[in-house]
């Protein structure tokens, strides 16, 4: 058949993407001969229906003779092939090349697999003629109206090539066609293998949220189609999610859901086979990909999945009663399941690195916008049934972090351990989630925050030491033989750290946000007065404290604001401050809330033994708002006067300070040290004739020394009895002065 007016383009195939794609053509103004082969029985009148169909008054020519098809086009020709991959292109090949004049160019528009593309470019090309492997993705929807086009091969075919792939490809919001060169050979295969792969694992995961939701939460179709509907209008919008609701709505001529009458048996036409074996022989792990593809397998096994049924029933005996949340809960694993890849990285019962697991975790955080590491205590290091000797993680977790640190700066370590930890590598790492041991709700937790879609709130209830040796009962434990003595008393966490203004590596209270919080206006008043301008404060006053906190961020949160109690300088050994109280204040971006605490005796107070009963000293409060036991944020000062008075006993041991500071006569004291010849040696009138500082070394002398021991620095005159009578003189007066 000889044709004057020669088409621009030829296409082969027929089938749904071939008949798309020609219409596609048609329409962005390209002339287009179509060819599909007649197999008796099997395929016939296909051109013809197309032809008198959908490309009726269309500029598309139909052929039956394949030789008449060639002809038809004008040089140097372009073919693009869309049969199925396999043999079939290799025939279609064979029965082209005769046919073809030096430069034509063969476009294989179907899901080859790359190398067989690498074969054929060479072969194509050993001929005279060019090859491009193109991949084409959108479906028949994306074939009609543009779709994302995907060629390689023989680089000189492109610019021929090019005005046409371009004009039917799907465009961005800017007019940028979705369909560029990608390179040689396979390459345009190789790419649409990988999109194909993916897709596997997308239909994969959009399977078991539907199997969840059918089977646990026995929703209806309609009710599933509406779930999808909606997440196809937030993070999960994408042209699966849109069809999967569409599918569950579509219903048959006999009005019952198709998707119903459905046989559960998926087959596949090798691209996420082909992505997982490529994916083994570079090294790199596609767990999600090949996972898809072996249920894919299992799926087809129906006979085999129904003896089993039979064997293993699933019974569900629990019911689902806030399905919403339980919906919230499937969208958040599905979102998180289309962006995470997973290695494992460390075996979880040793300490020792192996270097395959670890050169996979780093091969994947190198092709990662963040890399999550997951690391904690195992049950080796950390249980009920002993006590941690050191602050150290597993060896190969620590070198699983520094490593990912060296090749990825966006790492955020989630640890899961029930006791503080050691970390080394805490300057190298963008971020810390410490989760603790939160139970199995801990996984849709860890996602909520790493996403974004909660924000942390949560503050550190105890310190995280630099070193175990800094831990305040390190000298006293495990103790000796069957004997622990605690002899760090009160100064347990953040009181011994603070108390000695040690360096820590988290301090108590601590904890981070996404957003920022602002401490302002702080009022402290005595039964509805203002502090200031109260003469007397008593412990047993009703003190309240105020203070307004803003989000000055930009996304809603929590802040735990933390009250302290700064103890004066007394003569009792005390922490250097207290956590009287703490609230939790839920602000949005932008809010201030004010928050209000209200003291009672107890937080100015400490359990006396002398009196078995809480006891307030006398002297300046400092009272602290804060956002961690280190970051002090407000403080104000109360002067407080207490009501309860300690009973002064003199014994052998009292000290003259003792004297000094609690007995209410010490007259006795005074009497019996005047000619004693201690009172003189304490007392130079700042003369220091004795040597440099000799009358402040005795003074220190006579604060500490306990009355039985003023014999041995006085004169003969001074007796034991005298002791003895001095003590029975204060307590007398002591007795005299409280009754």
């Amino acid at each position: 058949m000889s044709i004057q007016n020669k088409t621009d383009v030829g296409l082969i195939g027929l089938a749904v993407m071939g008949e798309n794609l020609a219409l596609n053509m048609a329409s962005k103004g390209w002339k287009v001969s179509v060819y599909n082969r007649t197999v008796p029985g099997v395929e016939e009148g296909v051109v013809e229906r197309f032809i008198n169909g959908r490309a009726k008054g269309l500029n598309i020519e139909g052929f039956t003779d394949i030789a008449d098809f060639v002809n038809s086009i004008a040089l140097p020709r372009k073919i693009m092939m869309m049969v199925r991959a396999g043999s079939a292109v290799d025939e279609l090949m064979e029965q082209l090349f005769p046919l073809l004049s030096p430069g034509d160019i063969l476009i294989d528009g179907g899901n080859s697999n790359f190398e067989d593309t690498n074969r054929r470019v060479t072969l194509a090309e050993s001929k005279g003629f060019l090859f491009v492997g193109s991949g084409v993705s959108g479906g028949e929807e994306g074939a009609l109206n543009g779709a994302s086009i995907m060629p390689g091969g023989s680089v000189a075919a492109w610019p021929e090539v090019k005005p046409i792939l371009q004009s039917i490809a799907a465009k961005a919001p800017d007019g940028t066609p979705c369909c560029e060169w990608i390179g040689p050979a396979g390459s345009g295969h190789f790419v649409k293998m990988i999109h194909n792969g993916i897709e596997y694992g997308d239909m994969q995961l959009i399977a078991e949220a539907y199997w969840v939701m059918k089977n646990l939460l026995d929703l209806t179709n309609e009710d599933m189609a509406d779930v999808f509907s909606r997440w196809n209008e937030g993070k999960l919008r994408s042209y699966l999610i849109e069809i999967t609701a569409n599918i569950l709505r579509h219903k048959d001529k006999a009005g019952g859901y198709l998707l119903d009458k459905i046989l559960d048996a998926a087959g596949q036409k090798g691209t996420g086979k082909w992505s997982v074996i490529n994916a083994m022989e570079l090294g790199m792990p596609l767990g999600l990909i090949a996972t898809a593809v072996f249920e894919r397998s299992l799926s087809a096994q129906k006979d085999l999945r129904e003896a089993a049924s039979r064997q293993f029933q699933c019974k569900h005996s629990l019911a689902v009663y806030n399905k919403p949340e339980m919906i919230k809960d499937i969208f958040a694993a599905l979102y998180a399941s289309k962006l995470v890849s997973y290695a494992q990285g460390f075996h979880i019962d040793e300490e020792t690195t192996d270097e395959t697991l670890l050169q996979e975790a780093i091969t994947l955080a190198k092709g990662s916008d963040v890399a999550v590491i997951f690391a904690g205590l195992p049950d080796s290091f950390e249980s009920e049934g002993f006590d941690r000797t050191h602050l150290n993680m597993p060896a190969n977790q620590n070198e699983l972090i520094a490593r990912i640190s060296e090749v990825q700066p966006n790492v955020v370590v989630v640890l899961h351990s029930g006791s503080p930890i050691a970390m080394p590598w805490l300057d190298k790492v963008a971020g810390v989630l410490q989760m603790y041991l939160a139970g199995q709700a801990s996984g849709g937790a860890a996602v909520n925050l790493l996403f974004g879609d909660a924000t942390p709130c949560g503050k550190l209830a105890e310190t995280f030491p630099l070193h175990l040796e800094d831990n305040p009962s390190y000298l006293n434990f495990p103790g000796n033989r069957e004997k622990v003595c605690y002899q760090e008393g009160v100064f347990i966490g953040y009181r011994y750290y603070d108390k000695k203004k040690m360096d820590v590596l988290f301090p108590f209270g601590y904890g981070l946000s996404y957003t920022d919080f602002t401490y302002s206006n702080m009022k402290v008043t005595v039964n509805g007065k203002n502090a200031a301008d109260v003469d007397v404060i008593k412990e047993t006053d009703e003190i309240v404290v105020s203070a307004d906190i803003t989000n000055t961020g930009n996304c809603d949160g929590a802040e735990i604001v933390q009250l302290y109690i700064k103890n004066p300088v007394v003569y009792e050994i005390r922490p250097e401050k207290e956590l009287r109280d703490f609230a939790k204040v839920f602000l949005k971006a932008g809010e201030t809330k004010t928050v209000t605490f209200t003291l009672n005796a107890r937080a100015f107070s400490y359990y006396e033994t002398r009196i078995h009963d809480w006891y307030a000293e006398s002297g300046d409060y400092e009272i602290l708002l804060a956002s961690s036991s280190r970051d002090i944020r407000l403080q104000d000062t109360v002067s407080i006067t207490g009501s309860k008075k300690i009973p002064f006993v003199a014994d052998y041991v009292t000290t003259c300070e003792d004297v000094e500071l609690f007995a209410k006569d010490g007259s006795a004291l005074d009497e019996m040290l005047r000619g004693s010849g201690f009172a003189e040696a304490t007392d130079h009138d700042g003369d220091d004739s004795m040597g440099s500082g000799t009358a402040d070394m005795m003074k220190a002398m006579f604060t500490g020394t306990p009355l039985h021991s003023i014999l041995s620095f006085s004169s003969e005159e001074l007796t034991y009895e005298d002791i003895q009578d001095t003590i029975r003189k204060l307590n007398e007066a002591e007795k005299n002065n409280n009754y």
